[in-house]
């Protein structure tokens, strides 16, 4: 069964490692533009213009940020569903190094910059700011408080979602094949949606915490995981309908602005 449309996937997509950035899938980097406009226009006028404007363009400026998280597990997800596809299963390795060597290098030469001139140069760290957590990504659940690290969250969470997902999506791939690896990872990007949601909520009721909270939408990761599984696999003929509709349809630009 192909769980895939027919292409010559090997030239394209040899691996996951391979070329995983909007180049593969040119139309992401629209959604990409967008996205970046608002988290640019919310930081850059909050505060200076009428309440009303600063609350939407901040919300506006959060939504894009949960766009790129979605474009993440879109990209990478797709990427891994068609590397099994050709290649009959996923190359945890190639992965790694390729996320690893893209990602590590200009992040901690960021970082050491940030103890050089706090050690060196006399930057003045705030009262209660660490730097561990930038260092082990996990600022996301323990904050810096440091504004030069407070935006390592997002890359924290990218980071948490490489360590688990490619790994659990080879193993179904390995346990049950390509085709019911595929499905069951599919069921559980669903369940994902459903999981996180709610794990906020138990964990704002327990804690009283914006900033974990906040650390925790994996959802928005599960749902670009969810519908690239979807466009791949044959089990969801009814669903991938309804895709299909709504993606040809002329009116969804329109439905698509009015939502937001």
């Amino acid at each position: 069964m192909s769980l895939l449309p027919a292409a010559d996937l090997t030239d394209s997509f040899p691996d996951a490692a391979h070329r995983p950035s909007s180049r593969d899938l040119p139309s992401l980097d629209g959604l990409r533009a967008i996205s970046i406009t608002f988290v640019i226009l919310g930081h850059a006028i909050q505060g200076r213009v009428i309440h009303f404007i600063d609350v939407v363009l901040s919300r506006l400026a959060n939504f894009g940020v949960c766009v790129f998280f979605v474009i993440s597990g879109y990209l990478i997800t797709t990427l891994l569903a068609r590397e099994a596809e050709s290649r009959g299963g996923v190359s945890l390795r190639r992965f790694y190094l390729r996320r690893t060597l893209r990602i590590f290098p200009p992040y901690y030469a960021y970082l050491l910059t940030i103890v050089t001139g706090v050690v060196a140069l006399g930057w003045e760290l705030p009262h209660g700011a660490r730097l561990w957590p930038a260092f082990t990504y996990t600022t996301n659940v323990f904050a810096t408080h440091f504004w030069l690290t407070l935006h390592a969250w997002s890359l924290s969470m990218e980071e948490q979602f490489y360590l688990t997902w490619p790994i659990v999506l080879a193993l179904l791939i390995a346990q049950k094949g390509v085709s019911a690896g595929l499905r069951s990872s599919q069921r559980l990007a669903v369940m994902g949606l459903v999981a996180f949601p709610i794990l906020r909520v138990i964990t704002f009721a327990l804690t009283r915490d914006g900033n974990i909270t906040g650390g925790l939408i994996f959802d928005y990761v599960a749902a670009g995981s969810a519908v690239a599984l979807l466009r791949a696999s044959d089990s969801f003929p009814r669903e991938k309908a309804v895709l299909d509709t709504f993606r040809s349809n002329s009116w969804t630009p329109l439905a698509a602005c009015a939502a937001l």
